[in-house]
């Protein structure tokens, strides 16, 4: 198996496009189709942005992605040190509610779940660990 891994060591929201650039280039390069790869870089963007915006703040933070294809599945991994924040467990917006009555927040998980076949979620001791998976990607 082949895992394409970049390291940023100060990673901020300006960095967002050059993050997405290179999930699509080793996605490319790994030989993933088109239309899972760019589902999967639209939940990637959402996760990124709430690990990058909320997650680190104001501040910049360590960040590493892998992305690899395993059985024709398209396998990318957000490692970062924020605190801890489980998407699979976090609760919806009622869409049924009217705008002025709902919570903010919560349309990006949404997003990271309609996008991604699997998300999984792990937090240990070297921080957060976002696997999002898009299958038959290759």
């Amino acid at each position: 198996m082949t895992v394409l891994q970049a390291d940023y060591p100060a990673a901020e929201l300006k960095d967002l496009p050059a993050l997405r650039n290179f999930i699509q280039e080793a996605g490319e390069r790994l030989g993933a189709a088109p239309d899972p790869l760019s589902e999967i870089i639209v939940a990637a963007n959402e996760a990124l942005s709430n690990i990058l915006g909320h997650g680190y703040g104001e501040q910049p933070g360590p960040l590493t992605i892998q992305v690899a294809v395993v059985d024709q599945r398209l396998e990318l991994r957000l490692h970062d040190r924020g605190p801890a924040f489980d998407p699979t467990a976090a609760s919806l917006p009622d869409p049924t509610l009217p705008l002025d009555q709902r919570a903010v927040g919560g349309l990006g998980v949404a997003m990271i779940r309609a996008f991604a076949d699997e998300i999984h979620y792990d937090r240990g001791a070297s921080g957060n660990v976002l696997t999002l998976v898009k299958h038959k990607a290759c």
